[in-house]
């Protein structure tokens, strides 16, 4: 039986829970072979935005789009003088 986990906006997919019976567990679309019953669920993880303002006499690293929890590395560098 073929299964497909859509995203809403602001999150992306995390493959299923639930079942042995997952052929690709980690997939957004996989299959299940049903030997009984089962109770599968889908995972999405919320992504948000990271906007950085470079101030006059610089530049920044690290602006992005991230999984919420996640640890992000920013970078300021000073201009010369």
């Amino acid at each position: 039986m073929p299964i497909t986990e859509t995203a809403n906006s602001g999150y992306r997919t995390n493959g299923w829970s639930g079942s042995s019976g997952i052929a690709s567990p980690s997939s957004a679309s996989t299959s299940i072979v049903l030997s009984a019953s089962a109770t599968i669920s889908p995972a999405f993880v919320q992504r948000v935005a990271l906007a950085i303002n470079s101030a006059t006499g610089g530049t920044t690293t690290g602006a992005g789009t991230y999984d919420v929890g996640t640890s992000v590395p920013i970078t300021e560098t000073a201009n010369s003088g």
